[in-house]
């Protein structure tokens, strides 16, 4: 493609379209906010009664809510607070003391 041929300006107006990647300061303030958001779904089931996630003897019953929740996902249901949580369950049962 010679450069400032009609293809070339297409391809350059194509790609200025595309979502750019967010600066550091934007992906702190993404993460501050899906971190908010997974400490409210956690805040909300356990006022529910739902405990135990941090017992390893609950890692199996961890897994197989996150299968479910991500079977979810694929259907189209909004899954992703639920399986972030699962996902961080399952962090902190693999790396606690």
């Amino acid at each position: 493609m010679k450069l400032g041929s009609d293809e070339h300006l297409l391809g350059k107006r194509f790609l200025d379209l595309l979502p750019k990647e967010p600066s550091l300061l934007e992906k702190e303030g993404i993460v501050g906010v899906f971190a908010e958001a997974m400490r409210n779904k956690l805040d909300a089931k356990s006022r529910q009664g739902f405990t135990g996630w941090a017992d390893k003897r609950n890692r199996a019953n961890v897994l197989s809510m996150l299968q479910l929740h991500v079977e979810r996902q694929v259907q189209g249901e909004d899954q992703t607070v639920d399986i972030a949580n699962l996902a961080m369950m399952l962090y902190y049962m693999d790396y606690q003391k």
